[in-house]
C-alpha cells in the first residue's frame, strides 16, 4: 500500500485528509523535520508547514532523486503568492481550500502514478531486464562505492566472477527460451545464497558479478562452494524439459593496490579462466602460496 505523509500545521486538515485518504492510502504523520527521513511516496503539506519545512523538503527531493518524490500543497487564496514561488521547485500540485475530496482524490491518484512509473523506470535502468540482477553499468556505479568504503576503512572484500559451463549448448540444443529460463533460474538461485549486503549483477551473456563487502577470501570459498551446489541441484525445469546446470567461478580479493573495481574482476576472471581449464564445475580461490581449485 502507498504511503501518504501528511505534515499539515493543523489537526482538523489532517483528520480530513486522513478522513478522505486512508481508505486506500497508508496515512503517516509527521510532526517535525526528522519525519520527513523515513519512506513515503507523497507529502501532502499546508502553507505554515512549507514555511517551515521547505529547506527539509528540497533536501529530501534531492536524496530521492533522480526518482521522482511528490508533494502537493493545500494553501489558501491569502497564500497564494507563496505557492506560486514553490511550484515544481518544492511542490508539484497545488489545491485551494476548502478542499474539494473528489478533486483531493484525483490529484493524488495522479501524483502517485507518476511515482510509480518513476519508480519503474528507475528500476529499469538499474536492472537486467531478463534476470532482475543489477545491469552491469549500474553493478560498476554501486561496486565502486564498496571499492572505496573498503579502501578508507581497511575492511576485507572479496568478488566472484562465474559463468555457466556450456551455455552455448544450453542455447542450440534446446532453444534460447529455455536458455533465458535457465539464466533466470540461476539468478534467482544464487541471489538466494547470498546476503542483503552483497551485490551480484549480470556481467554480460552467462556471466554474473558478485562483491562482498566484509567477506575474506576463505569466507569467500567457502561461499562460492554453496554457490555451486544451489546452482545444480535440482536440474532447472524449463519448457523444453529439465536441465543440468554447472557454473564455474573465480575468486579476487581486494587490497590497497586494487585500483578499482575493473582490476579487482579483471583477477576473479583470470582465476575464472583456470576453473574452466581444470575442467569447470569447480571454484578457483586465492591461497597464499598459490591459486588453488575447489572442485567437485
Amino acid at each position: 500500500m502507498e504511503r501518504i505523509l501528511l505534515l499539515t500545521s493543523h489537526e482538523s486538515n489532517s483528520r480530513l485528509l486522513g478522513e478522505t485518504l486512508g481508505l486506500h492510502y497508508e496515512i503517516l504523520y509527521a510532526f517535525g523535520e526528522q519525519d520527513l527521513q523515513q519512506p513515503f511516496d507523497l507529502g501532502i503539506l499546508d502553507g505554515p508547514s512549507l514555511r517551515h519545512l521547505e529547506s527539509a523538503i528540497q533536501k529530501r527531493r534531492q536524496v530521492e532523486a533522480p526518482c521522482f518524490l511528490p508533494f502537493l500543497l493545500v494553501v489558501g487564496r491569502q497564500d497564494w503568492s507563496l505557492a506560486s514561488r514553490v511550484l515544481m521547485k518544492t511542490v508539484d500540485e497545488i489545491i485551494l481550500a476548502p478542499v474539494q475530496k473528489i478533486e483531493l482524490q484525483a490529484r493524488v491518484a495522479a501524483l502517485l502514478h507518476a511515482r510509480r512509473l518513476a519508480l519503474q523506470a528507475q528500476h529499469l535502468a538499474m536492472h537486467d531486464g531478463l534476470t532482475g540482477l543489477l545491469n552491469r553499468h549500474h553493478f560498476f556505479l554501486v561496486g565502486e562505492q564498496e571499492i572505496q568504503r573498503a579502501r578508507r576503512y581497511g575492511r576485507p572484500l572479496s568478488a566472484i566472477l562465474l559463468d555457466l559451463d556450456h551455455f552455448k549448448r544450453v542455447n542450440d540444443a534446446w532453444g534460447h527460451a529455455a536458455g533465458d529460463q535457465v539464466l533466470q533460474e540461476t539468478a534467482r538461485r544464487l541471489r538466494s545464497v547470498l546476503r542483503s549486503n552483497d551485490l551480484i549483477g549480470r556481467y554480460g551473456g552467462e556471466e554474473f558479478a558478485i562483491l562482498l563487502p566484509e567477506t575474506s577470501p576463505a569466507d569467500a570459498l567457502v561461499l562460492a562452494e554453496r554457490l555451486r551446489k544451489t546452482a545444480a541441484e535440482p536440474p532447472v525445469d524449463t519448457s523444453s524439459g529439465p536441465i543440468a546446470v554447472t557454473i564455474s567461478q573465480g575468486i579476487a580479493e581486494f587490497n590497497q593496490d586494487t585500483p578499482d573495481l575493473a582490476a579487482l574482476l579483471d583477477q576473479a576472471d583470470k582465476r575464472l579462466y583456470q576453473a574452466k581449464q581444470n575442467g569447470r564445475n569447480c571454484v578457483v580461490g586465492v591461497s597464499h602460496e598459490q591459486d588453488s581449485a575447489s572442485s567437485r
